[in-house]
């Protein structure tokens, strides 16, 4: 009886976490995959790429939402279309504000073009209407994220030149006045819902991690979750990953969620665009890029996170960035699909955590 009872608990603790932990893609380009032509695949079926993801134990999806791109895809109205269909496969959403009109990064956090020329009073205002316009957006559309993330990769600030991190007290202001707006424009029983994220890239860093969010939290500047990307040939191996969240986790007192990760399943090209990652050199050892490859690295990658009692799960990222005929991509041997759209073996690692 004892031992029934035993098993029963185990059993039920694994549910409970497996209910709790994040399994999350990032999809930014699906809009714009679709509209161009790419077909996505489960066992050579064509289907819906949510109910792929959905199917495999996704539970999250991650977009990120640029100010005024110069083709339209991923501004506010594209977002919110996307969102819509996300919502109606009852996934859970993360929206990542870069508040750039292109990428932005730790080498790059260009203000918008419609900002340039401002003083530093005329952005703060601006960062919180845009950042009120795009809550009260998502409100209208009954489709509140989730979790919000302020910015993208913002160890060395955002909203160049106002907001480098040298100049840390406007940095903290523009952060804030962000978060205010969200703030103001969602109730109490809304806000119990919606977790604000801070996004940095250094996760094998654990003292430049540990610096950035102390300060942070000794300037009172709201928020709920720590944001971290990881990919190896930038940032290290897994053991060192695994030391530094322990690390990190011990100091700060916050739930952490990697919300950039992903590794090749071949080195091979199918378009004419430069591979971001093509050398065996950027690969980790015993890890080869190949499906099997793949598999094993998320596989290793869900273990060091469900170890880590703080760390509450990951996003593959651009997990559908494959090329098409009209898509050319440099991402197109990271994703979780081959070459012709079909899933790969490590979704299904999803689905058994």
């Amino acid at each position: 009886m004892i031992i029934k009872l035993l098993l029963f608990f185990l059993i039920f603790k694994s549910i409970i976490f497996s209910d709790n932990l994040i399994k999350g893609i990032d999809a930014s380009y699906v809009d714009e995959l679709l509209e161009k032509g790419a077909v996505f695949k489960e066992n050579n079926e064509e289907k819906n790429i949510f109910d792929i993801y959905k199917n495999n134990g996704i539970n999250y999806i991650r977009l990120r939402l640029w100010h005024s791109p110069k083709n339209n895809y991923c501004n506010l109205e594209h977002t919110i279309k996307i969102a819509k269909i996300i919502k109606s496969k009852n996934l859970k959403l993360l929206l990542a504000i870069h508040y750039s009109d292109d990428w932005a990064d730790p080498s790059k956090q260009t203000i918008p073009a419609l900002w340039q020329n401002k003083s530093f009073n005329e952005i703060e205002f601006e960062v919180f209407n845009y950042t009120q316009e795009i809550i009260n957006s998502f409100k209208e559309n009954n489709i509140l994220p989730d979790i919000i993330q302020i910015g993208n990769e913002i160890e060395n600030g955002f909203l160049w030149d106002y907001g480098r991190i040298n100049n840390f007290t406007n940095f903290m202001n523009l952060l804030k006045q962000a978060i205010f707006a969200i703030h103001n424009n969602l109730t109490q029983e809304q806000l119990k819902k919606v977790k604000i994220l801070i996004h940095i890239s250094c996760s094998t860093n654990y003292n430049k991690t540990i610096w950035f969010y102390e300060n942070l939290i000794n300037e009172n500047v709201p928020f709920d979750l720590i944001g971290l990307s990881y990919y190896p040939w930038w940032h290290g191996t897994l053991e060192q990953l695994e030391n530094s969240l322990k690390i990190i986790s011990k100091k700060i007192n916050k739930e952490i969620i990697i919300v950039e990760t992903a590794y090749p399943w071949t080195l091979d090209w199918f378009d004419n665009k430069h591979n971001i990652i093509g050398e065996t050199t950027q690969l980790l050892n015993n890890y080869p890029a190949s499906p099997a490859g793949q598999l094993k690295f998320i596989e290793q990658l869900f273990k060091i996170i469900k170890n880590i009692s703080n760390v509450k799960g990951l996003f593959y990222f651009s997990a559908d960035a494959i090329s098409c005929n009209s898509f050319s991509s440099d991402w197109e041997n990271l994703t979780l699909f081959d070459f012709y759209g079909n899933a790969l073996p490590t979704l299904k690692i999803f689905l058994k955590n």
